[in-house]
């Protein structure tokens, strides 16, 4: 209700006997203002009694109580500090903060306690006008947390010396190791046998602040050099844009999360996609399949490019894998080399891959081709930290 109380101009000091000299001067002032005064107070004499009697007509929200019986539209406070109205009639025993909303809706649209650093407000359901704090995406510092991309193919008992790759993201520690793994669903359970397995947060990734490292599983961890704890309480403060690791040692672990803050929140479940193209920054696999390659060719070469979108993290360092079983594809036509062809692969940048055949192709022709493989034909490029 608006107030729309009018001003009140104030009198000036009564007379006083402590003021002889001055009684009748004041008491002339004062007596002249008089009339004023109460012209004025009467007229917000007038709007105060309306508020208040708007006001006697308002019930203020009280506490839920078992015993009373509630109606719709009846308002209570609940224990957990939100507002409730009632839907239905005549309910009795049914606590508003623990109803399903068959007989209460939450009506309040406050922000609620807690939150941590990185969660955002969210409104999870359209029954009523109630917020949450949530987790913002990408709070998982990790890449392949889940352990699903694996493009190296390893399998069985996995060993490692130092700092060689076995999941994406993941590789050995100073001395070695060896790990075993098994799949449930979506979700790779690493169980270290002997040494640790370390995952490098690249420094474009590492924003500066606490982060606290959790996990499931009997292995400890820790951040950088620190002290390896258990899942929740491995802590640290990282410095933003300074390259940060995170090492496993021997136990099992199983959904990794490195996020800021010094409490561990609820994993987040990253799509596959995301999690694939974030592995492919740093190792990507090439087949030739039908690979088109845009370029010139001569009678002993096929020349060409392919772009690499997105960028890797650095040029890489060019593999190849299987070097049978190629053809030069023309006009419908195909050329075999009469001798496995070489490659000289160079990636000029972290954008582009160039690529140059050399093979014995018997009548080739002089103009643009496509260079195909079979279905295990593939060049591994290597842009991993």
């Amino acid at each position: 209700m608006a107030l729309n109380i009018p001003s009140i101009t104030a009198l000036p000091d009564p007379p006083s006997k402590a003021d002889p000299a001055n009684f009748a001067e004041r008491a002339d002032a004062f007596l002249d203002a008089l009339a004023d005064f109460c012209t004025e107070l009467n007229a917000s004499v007038a709007e105060l009694n309306t508020i208040t009697s708007g006001l006697d007509q308002q019930t203020a929200i009280v506490a839920w109580d078992n015993a009373t019986t509630y109606d719709f539209p009846d308002v209570v406070a609940g224990s957990d500090g939100y507002s409730y109205r009632c839907i239905d009639t005549g309910v009795l025993n049914v606590d508003p903060t623990t109803d399903d909303g068959t007989y209460w809706l939450k009506i309040s649209n406050v922000i609620p306690t807690g939150g941590v650093k990185g969660q955002v407000l969210i409104k999870p359901s359209n029954s009523d006008f109630d917020t949450e704090w949530a987790d913002f995406h990408h709070k998982n510092l990790l890449i392949n947390a889940l352990g699903r991309i694996n493009q190296e193919d390893v399998s069985g008992t996995v060993i490692l010396s130092a700092g060689e790759y076995g999941h994406d993201g993941w590789k050995a520690g100073s001395g070695g190791c060896t790990y075993t793994f098994s799949t449930t669903g979506n979700t790779t359970t690493f169980t270290i046998t002997s040494g640790t397995l370390l995952q490098i947060i690249e420094d474009k990734n590492v924003p500066g602040g606490a982060v606290v490292l959790s996990w499931i599983g009997t292995a400890q961890a820790r951040i950088n050099s620190g002290s390896y704890g258990d899942s929740g309480e491995v802590t640290a403060t990282l410095t933003e844009g300074t390259q940060a690791q995170v090492e496993f040692g021997v136990g099992t672990f199983s959904t990794p999360q490195l996020e800021l803050g010094t409490v561990p929140t609820n994993f987040e479940y990253v799509d596959y996609q995301t999690d694939f193209v974030k592995c492919e920054r740093y190792l990507r696999l090439i087949y030739w399949k039908g690979m088109m390659l845009s370029g010139r060719s001569t009678n002993s070469s096929v020349l060409g490019s392919i772009p690499l979108n997105p960028p890797m993290r650095a040029t890489p360092t060019v593999l190849k894998d299987q070097s049978s079983g190629w053809q030069v594809l023309q006009s419908g036509y195909s050329y075999s080399p009469s001798s496995s062809p070489t490659f000289t692969t160079t990636a000029t940048t972290k954008e582009l891959l160039q690529v140059n055949s050399n093979g014995v192709y018997t009548t080739l022709p002089d103009q643009s081709m496509a260079l195909s493989g079979n279905s295990v034909n593939h060049l591994i490029l290597d842009a991993r930290l």
